[in-house]
């Protein structure tokens, strides 16, 4: 036993310079007294909780505190024993994610077997931080209205806003370069932009935790906010869940006239209700969760796929005879999987995998009609491969002791299936009656000769 400890403490250690900044527990203290509010050493104080596997004890000191760390976030139940007084049992209690919660208990003698249980108490506090911190469980997912991505449901939080001069999610005025967001630990932030570049749907989550303003020095990156997603887990029960989303024009309303230049006569501005496209979109899903060993191993696992089709129909200005068809396909499949065991009571292993891979194929030139009619709008193409895996422990040596190791990877590419597209020809205005220009050459404003004037071959981010 003392070799095995020795080993796990020097790999602790050497997984201890993988850790990033991460916040993936909660912790719950406390003060047990008797009815004169002498303190009581030597009772024991047992967590439970659906998303504990097992339980976790700790002894209260010749103080009468105790101290039980790193516990998942979720709903906790404490019984408090010792002999020759009353049991006293506290449900109802929310941990966290990165938030230390007092709980102070008075048990009374007890002549014959007894036990008191304590409900509708005052929620306990975290009283050690001053961190403003605001976090949204999957009960309360369910009541928000919110898009398909964990992003959507943020700005309910104080102080968060979507704005589009910002480039993105703003905290407290802050720009979205200055974000940081983490899944699993694992610090998915978008490098380019400071936007998440993972996309997380809302049945893969167990909490998100959006912090403010007032958080620690670990977080020395990040002058805005700080989002961190805890993907869910198993159970001693199992649990699954089939689903369906579906989207098409057919459920929307008219198109509205839009207001624009006359692509051939920059001088003239003019009403037009460009023409529908036919789309669809649609996801199909599943999740499981359950136990492989019960109060041992627990897993759980999902993958929701979805699927956006768009035809177009263009008439351009300058073949306008007959209008073209144009179609894109877009695809995501979204995945996910966790497996969270506790080979013995002091040691919590957990690893996560998630995946957002998505592709699209084809193109669609402008509605207006603007676009190059010899460009090879099907030809275009990309691949957005990204993915990332998390490795998170706990080992509790004693109330006083505990280790945490934490190692991950992010990785995003882009992969372009189109051929590099040589020189590239905008026009911001049309020369349509400019002199000595020939009709074969003459162009309406916002025509280009093809969509993009860059190409990826990879461009691989790792983190």
């Amino acid at each position: 036993m003392k070799k095995s400890i020795g080993i796990l403490t020097v790999l602790l250690f050497l997984f201890s310079g993988l850790a990033i900044a991460q916040e993936q527990t909660g912790n719950l203290e406390g003060k047990v007294t008797d009815n004169e509010g002498v303190p009581l050493p030597g009772v024991t104080v047992t967590a439970e909780s659906p998303a504990l596997i097992g339980t976790q004890s700790s002894i209260t000191d010749q103080e009468g505190r105790f101290r039980l760390r790193n516990l998942p976030p979720g709903e906790y139940t404490l019984t408090f024993e010792l002999s020759g007084f009353a049991t006293v049992t506290r449900g109802d209690i929310q941990v966290r994610l990165g938030r230390t919660y007092t709980v102070d208990v008075n048990m009374k003698p007890a002549t014959i077997e007894e036990e008191v249980t304590v409900v509708g108490e005052t929620p306990v506090v975290d009283t050690k931080k001053s961190t403003s911190t605001f976090e949204i469980d999957k009960e309360m997912f369910t009541k928000l209205p919110k898009g398909r991505n964990f992003t959507s449901a943020i700005t309910v939080s104080a102080g968060v806003t979507e704005e589009s001069e910002l480039a993105g999610m703003s905290f407290s005025g802050a720009s979205s370069s200055e974000n940081m967001f983490f899944v699993d630990g694992v610090n998915t932030t978008n490098m380019y932009g400071g936007t998440s570049g993972q996309n997380v749907t809302f049945e893969f989550i167990d909490e998100v935790q959006v912090k403010k303003a007032g958080y620690m020095a670990e977080y020395g990156g990040s002058m805005g906010g700080v989002v961190n997603v805890v993907t869910r887990s198993g159970g001693n029960e199992y649990h699954g869940q089939v689903l369906g989303y579906f989207e098409s024009n057919s459920l929307r309303g008219e198109p509205r006239p839009s207001l624009r230049l006359d692509p051939e006569d920059y001088t003239r501005a003019e009403y037009i209700t460009y023409p529908e496209d036919d789309w669809t979109r649609t996801e199909l899903g599943f999740l499981l969760g359950g136990y492989l060993i019960k109060d041992r191993v627990w897993f759980f696992g999902s993958y929701i796929p979805k699927f956006q089709i768009n035809n177009r129909e263009v008439r351009f200005i300058q073949q306008p005879q007959v209008p073209k068809e144009f179609n894109r396909s877009r695809q995501w499949h979204q995945a996910q999987f966790k497996l969270t065991t506790q080979p013995f009571s002091s040691l919590r292993i957990s690893a996560s995998a998630t995946t957002d891979y998505y592709q699209w194929r084809g193109e669609l030139p402008s509605k207006a009609g603007t676009g190059n009619p010899d460009a090879n709008y099907a030809g275009r193409g990309y691949n957005f491969p990204g993915w990332t895996a998390a490795l998170h422990g706990n080992y509790v040596a004693s109330d006083d002791l505990f280790f945490t190791f934490h190692a991950g990877r992010f990785r995003q590419n882009t992969e372009s299936l189109t051929e590099a597209p040589g020189a590239w020809h905008y026009f911001i205005y049309t020369n349509k009656g400019m002199e000595g220009i020939p009709e074969t050459n003459q162009r309406p404003s916002y025509w280009r000769s093809h969509q993009t004037y860059y190409t990826y071959d990879k461009d691989i981010r790792v983190k």
